[in-house]
């Protein structure tokens, strides 16, 4: 893990504060996510000794290093999630919610609440197990969860949905649990399919997102606009430009994208909405 520091010509310094290893989790390809105290909140996609991927905490110290714990280990084999491909997102009770991209019931990935129960301990409760059909979202990719005021929480999901091309999605909570609603489900065509990004919400309540098709030719950052909940494209992206956009995004800020045809490169993009 890495921290940039902006010097005074402009310039930014990185200093690498965490190496990760087997026992401390791999593969840490989701955004993170920063407490008031200033801690930091992430996940580890990768398989680690006796665990399928692993939440894990890291505490700035005073001598200037981080120390690492890990909240939850998912385990092999259902009822757990595996391969905890997207970050985590606190609730207002200091509850910490993602999703997996494997594991669960039906196997197509698992929506998991971890709640601090003392002692440093977290405990986990799985919230919904994506079932891989067309009524349903399944495995859940790199993007991070998002509330909104009023507790309901969003995502988006690489395939699923009426067409299996991804579908982003709304739980809300109630009496008896959360209830899923599907608001969108993708398909071929010039909206983009497979979303691939963190959901983000506007002061409206509008949704926005981006998709990346994986080799095909539809690529958008899109909008779901409330309370009719139509979609629509902010800017279609090439395909000579873009393949996929998994970052964090952020409305008239930047996003991070990667393409190229025949090799893989990166870049920052900005929209002007």
């Amino acid at each position: 893990m890495f921290e940039l520091t902006p010097g005074a010509d402009g310039t930014w310094q990185e200093k690498i504060i965490f190496n990760f290893y087997p026992l401390a989790g791999t593969n840490p390809i989701a955004a993170l996510t920063l407490d008031e105290a200033g801690n930091l909140y992430g996940t580890t996609a990768g398989e680690t000794l006796g665990s399928n991927g692993a939440v894990f905490e890291l505490t700035p110290s005073a001598s200037g290093e981080w120390n690492e714990t890990v909240l939850h280990s998912f385990a092999f084999g259902t009822p757990d999630g595996a391969d905890p491909e997207s970050g985590v997102t606190f609730d207002s009770a200091a509850n910490l919610y993602g999703t997996t991209f494997l594991g669960g019931n039906e196997g197509y990935g698992t929506l998991y609440e971890l709640t601090p129960s003392g002692g440093g301990t977290w405990t986990e409760t799985i919230i919904h197990n994506f079932e891989g059909n067309l009524s349903d979202a399944a495995q859940p990719g790199p993007g991070k969860l998002v509330f909104d005021s009023a507790g309901n929480l969003y995502g988006a999901s690489g395939t699923g949905g009426s067409s299996f091309e991804g579908a982003v999605f709304q739980f809300t909570p109630s009496a008896g649990g959360w209830r899923e609603s599907i608001l969108h489900s993708f398909a071929p065509g010039p909206g983009g399919y497979y979303p691939s990004s963190s959901i983000i919400l506007d002061s409206a309540g509008d949704l926005y997102g981006t998709t990346g098709s994986y080799g095909g030719t539809d690529k958008s950052v899109y909008e779901i606009v409330r309370p009719k909940r139509m979609v629509g494209t902010v800017r279609q992206l090439s395909p000579i430009h873009s393949t996929a956009s998994s970052g964090p995004l952020k409305v008239d800020e930047y996003a991070t994208a990667n393409f190229g045809l025949r090799g893989r490169c990166e870049a920052v993009l900005q929209l002007g909405l």
